[in-house]
């Protein structure tokens, strides 16, 4: 399951399960209470029974002043005692107090609490697979839903894949024979097609690729080149060490080229991109318009203009994970500032 899949489940789950579960333990308690008032009426009529015979060792029994108490119709209850005052015949002057001490008590009260713990405990784990499966089978058709949805769009990227091949091949014929201005705009619209296409790829599958030696000063040049020819009007200055970095070569140029998509399509006109290639890090600055909230941008879909599809910074940070590379984002008004630390 994906984690999309697995927030909506938990969500789903723990909105079933607490909803009746606190619904049960409330009725528990008022089911608990109302019974353990019962054993304590039980209990003060045992106490009104054994006032008038006194026969056996079944309560113990004190006398108290009659000025300080009178008899009571119910249970008294203390920390240390339940108790309950009765008239004694033929004299005013003291009352009876038959009492029953607090641990007393609970001992005889404990088994049918045990009882109830059990049946507490078993009633709310079968809510909880109860609401388990609820959630599992509401789920199931938006699970079913987003599969074939996906296999759509897997299916169309791979039918993409061919005319997208064709398009460059044919545009790199077209340029090495006549080398024409509009021929390169073609090549270069082809490309971005291309560029489109693996961020799709890359957003829908969990595709893995060999560790390389990757020589990154090139490597940044020629996708500067590449930018540099869609963005004529925009300037790029690069500040590159010589580097070979042993990585997955596929993945690094998927977060360059979204990171140089991104400086050159968001900046000002006849602003700037600049690249700073150092030992363990990548900076890639530009002169735009600024981000509005930073701390957002990673997010799956979230996009602050009405271009693009809101995916490309998703994949960025979602490719630093899988290459283990930090990424920091600073923007402000003069521009935004990406760093990639290796």
């Amino acid at each position: 399951m994906k984690n999309s899949h697995i927030e909506s489940f938990l969500k789903s789950f723990s909105l079933y399960f607490l909803s009746i579960w606190v619904l049960f333990s409330l009725l528990m308690w008022l089911y608990l209470s109302q019974q353990q008032s019962q054993h304590k009426n039980a209990l003060f009529e045992s106490m009104k029974q054994y006032s008038y015979s006194l026969e056996g060792s079944r309560f113990p029994i004190d006398f108290v002043d009659a000025n300080t108490a009178q008899p009571t119709l119910s249970l008294i209850e203390t920390p240390q005692e339940l108790y309950a005052l009765f008239p004694i015949p033929y004299t005013q002057e003291m009352v009876l107090k038959i009492y029953r001490l607090q641990d007393d008590f609970a001992q005889e009260y404990a088994p049918w609490r045990h009882t109830m713990l059990f049946w507490y405990f078993g009633g709310s784990f079968f809510i909880l697979l109860l609401a388990l499966m609820f959630a599992w089978y509401t789920q199931a058709p938006l699970r079913a839903s987003i599969g074939l949805l996906e296999t759509f769009l897997k299916d169309m990227i791979h039918d993409l894949n061919t005319p997208v091949t064709t398009l460059l091949l044919n545009a790199k014929m077209l340029h090495k024979d006549y080398k024409l201005q509009r021929v390169t705009r073609m090549e270069l619209a082809a490309n971005t097609i291309a560029s489109l296409h693996k961020n799709l790829d890359v957003f829908l599958r969990d595709a893995t690729f060999e560790k390389e030696p990757v020589a990154l000063k090139p490597l940044i040049e020629a996708r500067a080149a590449y930018f540099n020819a869609l963005y004529e009007t925009l300037q790029f200055h690069t500040h590159l060490e010589d580097i070979t970095y042993y990585t997955q070569k596929e993945p690094l140029l998927r977060i360059l080229d979204n990171l140089l998509s991104n400086a050159c399509k968001y900046n000002r006109p006849h602003g700037s991109v600049t690249i700073t290639l150092t030992q363990s890090t990548l900076v890639i600055a530009d002169t735009g318009v600024g981000i509005k909230n930073p701390k957002r941008i990673f997010e799956r879909f979230y996009k602050e203009h009405e271009r693009g599809l809101g995916i490309g910074l998703h994949i960025v940070k979602k490719l630093c994970d899988t290459l283990h590379f930090g990424i920091e984002v600073k923007s402000d008004l003069t521009g935004t500032v990406f760093t990639l630390t290796f």
